[in-house]
């Protein structure tokens, strides 16, 4: 822990905690949970449960993991491995997605103009926004690793607002033009504790 550095604000945002409800292309009749929380700047969790169990990746200042738990209890207790080449870039874009795309404009630091900004995401690759024509608002977060290719892809297609701010109710993710999942926003809340 002694290499994560301090805990700063994001604005007046201390950290974030996004829970939504997801509906798989594939298995619509099997709705998963996601949660991902973010304390800045380098720390967050991902995880995405469902009846076989729970998928978690997270990141600790400059080190990124991964804990599969499985849904039976007993055997062996899963442990955390620690990610590393393509896998950790992948990760590493997937979380600064999330974060840019639940926080806009403050996930990141986004620079250029008309309806296209980037940020990049350093050792990983870079983020690309569209906005909205003649808007400040966001509607699709991509990440690319180093060769170009795309990484992860979310579609905003509907906003909620509340307390004087405004985040993603609803969001498609995004293989192609195939859809993945399609979460909707059940929680969002900032000052969430989360802990190393």
């Amino acid at each position: 822990f002694e290499e994560a550095p301090p805990r700063v604000k994001l604005g007046s945002i201390r950290s974030v905690a996004v829970s939504s409800e997801l509906v798989f292309a594939g298995v619509p009749d099997q709705p998963h949970v996601l949660d991902f929380v973010c304390a800045f700047p380098e720390r967050a969790r991902l995880e995405v449960a469902g009846p076989s169990g729970v998928q978690a990746r997270y990141r600790l200042g400059d080190h990124y993991w991964a804990l599969d738990r499985p849904a039976a209890p007993g055997g062996e207790r899963p442990r955390s491995t620690e990610l590393e080449g393509e896998t950790r870039a992948a990760v590493a874009l997937d979380l600064a997605a999330r974060r840019a795309t639940f926080l806009w404009p403050h996930g990141g630091t986004f620079e250029g103009e008309g309806t296209t900004r980037t940020c990049p995401v350093p050792g990983a690759g870079v983020l690309v926004a569209t906005l909205a024509r003649g808007t400040d608002e966001l509607v699709e977060m991509r990440a690319f690793d180093a060769s170009g290719a795309t990484v992860v892809r979310l579609v905003v297609d509907a906003w909620a607002e509340g307390e004087g701010r405004r985040w993603p109710e609803r969001v498609r993710l995004l293989d192609g033009n195939q859809t993945v999942w399609t979460e909707t926003t059940t929680a969002f809340e900032t000052d969430w504790f989360h802990g190393d």
